[in-house]
């Protein structure tokens, strides 16, 4: 799982962006829509009469849906029914909350949002596309519900969504609509909030748009919304159903394994699984909460180990490769790859005792090893800065890439109070990004926590 380094740690790193994360294809409708007339900047256009033209939708002749034209009445009822029949696939999970209060904006509210995306919008379309959205939200919540991930749920639509009340529900998930500014002021921004009832934190929930649209895009919804329960109360209902992911180094012939602290905070039943697949336990053997570090015992024979650099010899813009096992059960469970460079030598908020990269990572990165040209690593991912809150506190501007490890400096002074006995190492032949991973495969494990 990855830190969330900016307020508090966020399982679901994903960035979210106004209506990216319920949107078809840009605005679904949108592009279906007939207007009035083909030549609509010319005086005197006089479209034929349609059939399907609605007064509450004025300005659209019909909208065509498979190829068939029909009333934007008609146009919602058909999406709200295909909907309906790819939800009736979504996998069934077993419970881990006792009750939710999902709040969903009426498509009035979502209107200044939509205009700030397309301000081209005719009054018939924006009416349209603002209940198409709206419907689309219905289709979330109902996806939740229908998941049992809580044992009771009631859906809630109302105009003012910036920050609604629990109705007596022990979490709230709602989609939030305001402004940045006070009073309906300045730019509008939407995403989907957790929170729990007595935890003054909202965790950012949303769908993976890395995946297939339908039944798998939103069975990623909730594996955000169960994440971000983990996230909110480690000590949930059912903590025994609670599950979470990170990855880990292997670091010496004795089976010891380094991972962050925040990934196994919070477990009760502890095991790590290599790149084949083959499942062992483990148990924490030393923490050092103030770096967030935590070395794990496993006595297994690994079929490799990592070799460390010292990080004090690292510069800005050197090329780096980050390993590990984000969003499983989400996207493939194989290890994943990214490339990137050195961006900074120091953290949030200038902390030396970390580095900030720009190889993409996501939760379930975290713990995973940060490798050199040369395969040594040099850092252990920790954190990615929240988009989101920077988006509002900076008036719009979303960062990309922003993401932290902590140096090898610090993993080695861990790795000697706790007597272990790791390989050093540094420079040697170059290799490409593909040769590192190759190597990096040996000793880069899954960390799974329940």
């Amino acid at each position: 799982m990855v830190g969330n380094v900016e307020a508090g740690r966020n399982q679901i790193a994903r960035r979210q962006h106004a209506f990216a994360m319920v949107a078809r294809a840009g605005f679904g409708l949108l592009h279906r829509l007939v207007p009035l007339c083909a030549a609509a900047m010319l005086v005197g256009c006089m479209p034929p009469p349609s059939p399907y033209a609605s007064a509450a939708y004025p300005g659209i002749r019909a909208v065509t849906v498979n190829g068939v034209a029909m009333s934007p009445e008609a146009a919602l009822r058909t999406l709200a029914q295909t909907d309906h029949e790819k939800l009736a696939d979504i996998k069934v999970e077993t419970p881990i909350a006792s009750s939710v209060r999902i709040v969903v904006p009426d498509h009035d509210r979502l209107r200044p949002v939509i205009q700030q995306q397309v301000r081209t919008l005719n009054a018939g379309a924006l009416e349209l596309v603002s209940k198409e959205d709206n419907l689309t939200l219905h289709n979330a919540a109902d996806v939740v519900i229908r998941s049992g991930t809580f044992r009771s749920a009631t859906v809630v639509e109302q105009n003012d969504t910036a920050q609604p009340d629990f109705g007596g529900a022990d979490y709230l998930l709602w989609f939030q609509v305001r402004s940045v500014t006070p009073h309906n002021l300045g730019p509008w921004f939407s995403h989907w909030e957790l929170k729990r009832a007595g935890n003054p934190r909202e965790v950012p929930v949303g769908f993976d748009m890395g995946t297939p649209a339908g039944p798998v895009r939103m069975e990623s919804f909730v594996a955000s919304v169960r994440a971000g329960i983990h996230d909110l109360d480690h000590n949930g209902l059912y903590p025994s159903q609670l599950h979470s992911t990170g990855s880990g180094i292997v670091v010496d012939a004795q089976g010891h394994v380094l991972t962050d602290n925040h990934v196994v905070a919070a477990c009760a039943d502890l095991h790590v699984v290599d790149t084949n697949g083959t499942t062992i336990e483990a148990s924490v053997a030393a923490r050092d909460p103030a770096n967030d570090l935590a070395l794990l015992d496993t006595r297994h024979r690994w079929q490799g180990r990592a070799s460390f650099r010292d990080s004090g010899s690292l510069q800005a813009g050197e090329t780096l490769v980050a390993t590990g096992f984000p969003l499983v059960g989400v996207v493939s469970p194989d290890m994943a790859v990214t490339t990137g460079s050195v961006t900074t030598l120091t953290g949030i908020h200038g902390d030396s005792r970390q580095f900030e990269f720009s190889a993409p990572v996501e939760p379930g990165n975290s713990g995973g090893p940060v490798l050199d040209d040369t395969g040594h690593v040099v850092g252990v991912t920790v954190g990615t800065l929240n988009s989101l809150l920077v988006a509002v506190a900076s008036g719009g501007a979303m960062p990309q890439n922003v993401n932290f490890a902590i140096k090898s400096s610090s993993a080695h002074a861990f790795l000697d109070a706790n007597h272990v006995a790791f390989d050093q190492g540094g420079g040697g032949r170059t290799m490409s990004p593909a040769d590192v991973a190759n190597l990096a495969h040996r000793f880069t494990v899954r960390v799974e926590c329940r």
